[in-house]
């Protein structure tokens, strides 16, 4: 699933295709780190990059709450 993300160069058409739908497109995507170079090809291409950080032991309380799934796929 990640190899898009791993190769820059594969990324090219999806940056391409991004572009067709428009000026104002957001592209969410929780990259694992060594997916970095994928990072620093969107950015190179002309995307504007947003970090969006949170309380992660306050998330997790949240996801223990919701109880729709097993713990362990938030300790991941």
């Amino acid at each position: 699933m990640w190899d898009i993300f791993t190769n820059s160069g594969d990324l090219l058409p999806l940056v391409a295709a991004l572009r067709t739908l428009g000026p104002c497109v957001i592209f969410d995507w929780g990259f694992l780190p060594h997916c970095l170079s994928a990072v620093a090809t969107f950015k190179s291409n002309g995307a504007e990059l947003w970090w969006f950080d949170g309380d992660r032991n306050r998330a997790r309380q949240e996801f223990i709450k919701r109880n729709t799934v097993a713990l362990a796929n938030f300790d991941y």
